[in-house]
């Protein structure tokens, strides 16, 4: 049975990046054998739908939540008030705030990514601003990851660190590091403490160590996540599942009424 897409989309300019999402997804989910063929990935790259667009007294406005667009334009609006787009950055807080409120996601069970190309900040609970950020995970729902810190001297994408930042966002999705959780830490989020895995934080934003580690553990056939992590992560689908079925037989309780 399927208990939920698995979707990617992208800011527009960053198809050919998708792909690399769909491996490190597919990475990561090969960890949960039982659960890998419930979640399907779909690439939608530059998802927009046909309601995208709207023409209001002559000018075109793009309608809320019905492209990617839609989502980049709200989230550089938010920049240009806190001074931060003629830095070439665009809002987290914004992406992740309309992506949770997101109408779809009520609709249509899934997990969710979206690949950005603008370079990231974030406004902490304090309300200072992060000069950077990486990406970000909410779990059960969805990730932000951003292309602009991988990228060399030649503006080429250096894809393997870039697929091990996106793992370790999507391992928040999938409930990694639950907080309160045995061998982790609070370092902006729940992170593992283990030192070989990837859900582990780098607080300066290199992740070339954990990268070369992740490889090396492929090779061996070795996961690229510990085993506390393997285990919520399990804890995780499991719950999802029993949701899931529970949802199934309400509505065909209802549907026979």
């Amino acid at each position: 049975m399927k208990v939920r897409d698995i979707y990617i989309t992208c800011e527009n300019g960053l198809e050919a990046v998708t792909p690399l999402a769909v491996q490190g997804v597919s990475e990561m989910m090969a960890c949960f054998p039982k659960y890998e063929k419930m979640y399907p990935v779909s690439n939608l790259k530059n998802w927009q739908s046909d309601n995208a667009l709207a023409i209001r007294n002559g000018q075109t406005f793009l309608e809320p939540y019905e492209s990617v667009r839609w989502y980049i334009e709200r989230a550089k609006l938010q920049a240009k008030l806190d001074n931060r787009y003629e830095r070439g950055q665009i809002c987290l807080n914004t992406l992740m705030n309309d992506l949770a409120n997101d109408p779809y996601r009520q609709k249509i069970p899934q997990l969710s990514i979206l690949l950005v190309k603008h370079d990231l900040y974030a406004r902490q609970s304090d309300n200072t601003l992060l000069n950077y950020a990486l990406g970000m995970g909410s779990e059960n729902g969805f990730c932000v990851v951003s292309t602009a810190r991988f990228l060399d001297e030649n503006g080429y994408l250096k894809q393997e660190e870039f697929k091990t930042v996106l793992m370790h966002e999507f391992g928040h999705v999938i409930g990694l590091t639950p907080s309160n959780r045995r061998n982790s830490e609070e370092n902006l989020g729940t992170h593992c403490l283990d030192e070989s895995c990837i859900m582990q934080q780098r607080a300066n934003g290199d992740f070339r160590d954990v990268t070369r580690m992740r490889l090396a553990m492929k090779q061996n056939d070795s996961a690229p996540i510990c085993d506390d992590c393997i285990e919520a992560g399990n804890k995780y689908f499991e719950h999802d599942l029993a949701r899931t079925i529970t949802l199934q037989n309400l509505n065909r309780l209802n549907y026979g009424r």
